[in-house]
C-alpha cells in the first residue's frame, strides 16, 4: 500500500472481543481519511445485535471503501476526510 498511495503505511492490530475492540478504536479517531479498519461480518453484522454493551455504531461515521481479499465476508471501511497532502 506504502507505493500504491505514495506514503507510509502502519498497521495496528487490536484483536479481542470478536474484532470489537479494534472497531471500537477506529470508531473513535479522529476522521481525518487516513484511519482504515478491515472487518469481517461478525465484527460488522453479527456481533452488534449479541453484544449489549457494544461502544461503536458499525453504522455510522466509516464509509465502506469495499470488498479486501477473496474471501467476501471481509470488507474495509475508513474514517471520511479528505486525501492527505
Amino acid at each position: 500500500m506504502t507505493r500504491a498511495l505514495g506514503w507510509n503505511v502502519v498497521t495496528d492490530n487490536k484483536p479481542g472481543v470478536g474484532g470489537n475492540i479494534g472497531m471500537h478504536a477506529v470508531a473513535k479517531a479522529k476522521p481525518d481519511g487516513l484511519t482504515l479498519a478491515v472487518g469481517q461480518t461478525r465484527t460488522l453484522a453479527i456481533n452488534p445485535p449479541l453484544c449489549a454493551k457494544l461502544r461503536f455504531d458499525p453504522s455510522a461515521g466509516a464509509r465502506r471503501c469495499g470488498p479486501r481479499g477473496p474471501r467476501r465476508t471481509e470488507a474495509a471501511a475508513a474514517r471520511p476526510r479528505g486525501r492527505p497532502r
